[in-house]
């Protein structure tokens, strides 16, 4: 890793912007490892490749110590971004970067200094040449367009909580991963429902009006978007634009509950706290933070807001019910209508009566009209004059979401919405379900051809052969697809990755792991025998003493 370049950005010693390079060996390799420790915001280097031709590129990380990760940001000349390749085992370990015609391109290798800052330790680079066969079976199975049925989420918040990304090329990171993969949309929102991370003539710039945060992470959010905003950088637009050019359809999208939240922390509207009034309220008159859609101002604000994100170029919009209704109860605004209609007081009747829920769920649609109306006069608007995409992450069956006013049967009747992401509350008891009902979904939906894709939750996933069981249950059962929450976690992670990235392949899912992709992300391990000099083999080891 000495070839390495720009020189200057090397040193034998660990040094404030460079590579510290350490001799290494295992039982089979003998060489120089790069490291840089989190505090290092080392410089990026270039590797010279040197070759011609489609090669698989492997990657050798390193740590020391379990205590240590590696976190790689990699990516060839040609490519518009980095992306991140994460392990920490205390040894050398192999892992998959792509496959690629490396004819005229050097590997560009970098350390995630924004943020928290993560330590990186690379030891070698492998490149393996494709038999003619192998690059043809990779240029096939790219261009198979028929297993792209995965749609991801990113929250608009976190990301930038934890990395503080400044630049666009530091923003696109969080999309470039998806290429080349299953999924065909993303589910972009921009961290709230009307609390956002660009200047908004509609919501609100989050954390700007504070000046003590709970968490480091809430003020490298505050303090990026600050910093983005003064560039005229918008992070949802870049990353709209970056996921498109990616090959992905991206819908830009607002959890309908989350105006505020408990002390400390940083998520309060304005809006909210400005209409109490418009806030929904429980049967037995407790207060609950959530803004009621029987208000027509409250539908109003969402439908501009939602109007002013899809005008930066995205493909559609997406509601998140399941995070989290409800979205209307027993508030004035409720209760005075259903007076008028029926003369009657909503209070003195059962809670699950028949014209409280047709009422709850008739202004839930009126507002999914209303997203409709939006969506198809900005549809109009544009030069080509398609069709924009309107899509829901909804609960798990019929009764679930008829309790809360989310009439899916009326939404598909009227022609409201072209995608459904069923989600799964295990542990919600205001939620019954505990699997999806995808009989019903595929009855309701088929009619009209409006995508299913239930989704999974990746920060849940430990299992990966159990998750490609439970998808290849919900293909079988109907599911034209399935959703990834926060799959941008696991995007690092080479050992589940190159099998979430493929769930749309829905044969090798069948095949229960045999059919591996055309270049298997296989991991291989090496353990260091001696590293700077010191014996890690013996009877004693270095550290013994610590």
């Amino acid at each position: 890793m000495g070839l390495c370049a720009p020189s200057k950005f090397l040193s034998s010693k660990a040094a404030k912007g460079r590579w510290q390079l350490i001799d290494y060996e295992t039982d089979s390799l003998k060489g120089r490892m790069l490291w840089a420790s989190e505090e290092a915001e080392a410089a990026p280097l270039t590797l010279p490749l040197n070759t011609k031709g489609w090669h698989a590129i492997f990657v050798g990380l390193a740590t020391s110590s379990s205590i240590f990760e590696s976190h790689a940001l990699l990516r060839l000349s040609s490519d518009p971004a980095y992306v991140r390749r994460t392990r920490t085992m205390g040894l050398i370990e192999e892992v998959f970067f792509k496959a690629a015609d490396l004819s005229g391109e050097s590997l560009h290798i970098s350390q995630e200094s924004g943020g928290r800052g993560r330590s990186c330790g690379i030891a070698y680079v492998k490149l393996v040449p494709l038999t003619p066969e192998e690059v043809a079976a990779v240029k096939t199975d790219r261009q198979d367009t028929s297993c792209r049925k995965l749609a991801a989420t990113i929250d608009g918040f976190s990301y930038i909580y934890s990395r503080r990304p400044t630049s666009i090329d530091a923003l696109l990171q969080e999309v470039e991963h998806y290429r080349h993969t299953d999924f065909d949309t993303l589910i972009l929102q921009m961290g709230g429902a009307d609390l956002v991370n660009y200047p908004s003539k509609v919501g609100t710039m989050l954390g700007q009006d504070l000046t003590v945060f709970p968490r480091r992470g809430d003020r490298f959010y505050a303090e990026a978007i600050r910093e983005l905003a003064r560039q005229n950088i918008n992070p949802t637009k870049v990353l709209i634009e970056g996921a498109q050019n990616a090959g992905l359809k991206v819908h830009v999208g607002i959890r309908m509950g989350a105006w505020t939240s408990t002390p400390p922390f940083i998520f309060n509207s304005p809006f909210y706290h400005e209409h109490p009034e418009w806030r929904c309220v429980d049967r037995d008159g407790t207060p609950v933070a959530r803004m009621s859609l029987a208000v027509p101002e409250v539908r109003r604000h969402l439908v501009e807001l939602l109007r002013e994100a899809v005008g930066f170029g995205a493909d559609g919009a997406s509601l998140l019910y399941n995070r989290e209704v409800p979205v209307v109860l027993f508030e004035k605004p409720f209760c005075d209508l259903f007076k008028q209609r029926h003369g009657t007081d909503p209070l003195s009747l059962p809670e699950d009566d028949k014209r409280v829920l047709q009422l709850r769920a008739e202004l839930v649609t009126t507002f999914m009209r209303e997203v409709r109306a939006m969506l198809d006069a900005e549809g109009q608007r544009r030069a080509d004059g398609r069709r924009l995409v309107l899509s829901a992450f909804l609960l798990a069956d019929e009764a679930d979401n008829m309790a809360f006013g989310l009439n899916l049967r009326d939404w598909v009747a009227q022609g409201l919405v072209d995608e459904i992401f069923p989600y799964v509350h295990p542990s919600r008891s205001v939620y019954r379900a505990r699997q999806y009902d995808m009989k019903f979904f595929a009855e309701v939906c088929g009619l009209r051809n409006v995508r299913v894709r239930p989704t999974f939750k990746a920060g849940k996933v430990t299992d990966l052969d159990a998750l490609m069981k439970q998808c290849l249950e919900l293909y079988d059962t109907g599911a034209d697809g399935i959703a990834a929450w926060d799959v941008n976690s696991l995007a690092s992670r080479p050992e589940l990755w190159s099998g979430i990235s493929r769930m749309g392949h829905v044969e090798e899912l069948r095949a229960s792991g045999d059919a591996l992709p055309p270049v298997p992300a296989a991991l291989r391990f090496q353990k260091f025998t001696k590293l700077g000099g010191l014996v890690l083999d013996g009877r004693y080891h270095p550290n013994g003493g610590y």
